[in-house]
């Protein structure tokens, strides 16, 4: 069944619900605008020397997204959230290639069908296009001791704070910039409360075919004023077992992630640990994570060849190249009206870094003004952080 036949078939149902009493219709909407400039580096090549000048494109964007919810019962209800996408070409260079993009566009599409996501193409033969997406699309039912969740939905994983090795679908792309807008995929999830303080959560995600399908288990509980999550993900033949704990210590927090990756493919099994600690000062919030993934290489020589002959990073569930990295940050915690943080991303092995800011203002109680910059720095031509983008962006954006 196409989507575009459900969509016909939802807007039909809530004109006549909005017609009926005693039912709970709501609409919202947002509205992005969107400037970005950035310069980014050919591909990782090391048989030969490099000496192509970065790439560089100038981008404006204007974004809109529909929020729609339909309460028929106090224990069930409908969402639908649709995100559209103008995006203007200002200026770019010629064609744009980068190891992080190849290894986005392997990553498993989790749906079993979509919209088409350039419906009309360019606009008048111009560098002006149309996106649109899908991004919700589904039902929420109480009973008396579970809550099913059928459709399309966000499904996040880990207890890290920044390199979770347990959150596989869909995960937030590095390089890009902060959102706290997860993609959805199509799926049905049971969570199931069994005390005030724990719950176990199972659910099937349903792609195209089975090698993007997934099937997960998550059991959470408070012990001894610490969070303990066991978390089972199964992708085809691929399997992830993991274990977290977030807990504190006095004024410090403290996190641990422990992955286990197997695979036929693999000759032993492959771990990833995510430790971390985080302390407020004053009106700061200071971070600190160390993440071990020994799927990656110690070599930057071996980046490209590991990339194309694992499975993992095939199927989008890992992303790091290397084996190291160590990750600070610092976040204003005062302003009622700013916000503000920073981090930086150590690659231990090849010693380049990533640094990202974001700078948000609220102009009142429906505008906000966010300033964010993603900067690889040090980085050496083989580096794992000299393939992503300089990007500055200038967002401003409107709720109703």
């Amino acid at each position: 069944m196409k989507l575009g036949f459900l969509i016909q078939l939802f807007f039909l149902i809530a004109i006549l619900v909005r017609a009926s009493n005693g039912v709970a219709l709501e609409l919202s909407s947002d509205i992005d605008h969107l400037l970005e400039v950035s310069s980014e580096s050919q591909y990782i090549d090391v048989s030969a020397s490099n000496n192509s000048e970065p790439e560089k494109t100038i981008s404006e964007q204007f974004q809109f997204r529909f929020l729609f919810e339909w309460t028929p019962t106090s224990n069930s209800s409908l969402d639908m959230h649709y995100q559209g996408l103008l995006l203007a070409s200002i200026y770019q260079s010629p064609s744009m290639s980068s190891l992080s993009s190849a290894s986005a566009a392997n990553r498993g599409q989790y749906r079993l069908d979509d919209l088409n996501v350039s419906p009309i193409g360019q606009l008048n033969n111009s560098d002006l296009t149309y996106q649109q997406n899908l991004d919700r699309f589904v039902w929420h039912q109480q009973f008396k001791n579970l809550d099913v969740h059928l459709g399309r939905q966000a499904i996040t994983f880990g207890s890290a704070r920044f390199i979770n090795g347990s959150d596989v679908l869909y995960p937030v792309a590095l390089g890009g910039f902060t959102s706290d807008y997860r993609t959805g995929v199509d799926a049905l999830r049971v969570e199931v409360p069994l005390n005030d303080l724990s719950v176990l959560d199972m659910g099937y995600v349903a792609g195209s075919n089975r090698e993007n399908s997934a099937q997960f288990g998550r059991v959470k509980n408070n012990i001894l004023q610490t969070d303990v999550t066991f978390t089972y993900i199964k992708m085809d033949r691929e399997k992830i077992i993991s274990i977290g704990l977030e807990g504190g210590v006095g004024d410090f927090g403290l996190w641990q992630e422990w992955n286990v990756l197997t695979s036929p493919e693999l000759a032993k099994e492959k771990n990833r640990l995510s430790l971390g600690v985080d302390q407020s000062i004053n009106d700061y919030l200071i971070q600190l994570e160390y993440h071990y993934n020994e799927l990656g290489s110690l070599s930057t020589d071996d980046y490209l060849s590991n990339v194309s002959e694992s499975i993992f990073y095939q199927k989008g569930a890992v992303q790091l190249l290397a084996q190291r990295y160590v990750i600070t940050s610092l976040t204003y915690l005062a302003g009622a009206r700013i916000s503000f943080d920073a981090s930086i991303m150590l690659n231990t092995n090849d010693q380049s870094q990533l640094l990202q800011s974001n700078y948000g203002l609220n102009l009142n109680e429906d505008w906000d003004l966010t300033l964010q910059a993603s900067l690889p720095i040090d980085c050496n031509k083989n580096s794992e952080f000299s393939t992503y983008p300089k990007r500055l962006s200038l967002r401003l954006k409107a709720v109703f």
